[in-house]
């Protein structure tokens, strides 16, 4: 009985490494994955804004310390942003309009998936180069209620004249 007793003590010690093992497998995976999403933002962030690129990451950088969401999200949404906005907006044009939109979601509670649905949207306003109500009154008021009016004051214009 004895040595089944050391057989049954030395299997639950190996399962024991084994799933310790696993486990950290897992978190190494977990880490490898979120180097490569940033490092991957970043090169977008370093293609689109070329030699302001430093300017953009400070930025990204910030909004993400004030706003607690996650900065390779942000510098990935920020690019496919200001690929189209800076050219009619400017970079610091860009930039605010992205962290105002941002700041207003956040303050009315909304969550980092709902962020993530209005800044898709407004990159998708920006890629077609103008405001379609589609994506204005639909996928970006839906995903952060009252933000036709955000908008509108964003780029000075009344909520009538947008549409």
């Amino acid at each position: 009985a004895n040595s089944l007793d050391n057989l049954s003590s030395a299997a639950v010690k190996t399962a024991g490494a084994f799933i310790s093992m696993q486990a950290v497998l897992a978190s190494y995976q977990k880490i490898m994955e979120i180097g490569l999403q940033r490092a991957s933002a970043e090169r977008s962030i370093d293609f689109v804004f070329d030699k302001d690129a430093g300017q953009v990451k400070e930025f990204t950088k910030s909004l993400a310390q004030t706003t607690g969401l996650d900065i390779a999200e942000l510098q990935s949404q920020f690019a496919g942003f200001g690929a189209s906005a800076k050219e009619s907006m400017g970079i610091q044009g860009s930039e605010e309009l992205f962290r105002n939109m941002i700041g207003y979601a956040r303050l009315m509670g909304r969550s980092e998936e709902e962020i993530k649905r209005a800044l898709t949207a407004l990159s998708q306003m920006a890629g077609k180069g103008q405001v379609m109500a589609e994506e204005l009154k639909g996928q970006l008021a839906e995903a952060v209620p009252g933000m036709v009016q955000v908008f509108a004051n964003a780029t000075g214009k009344t909520e009538q004249e947008l549409f």
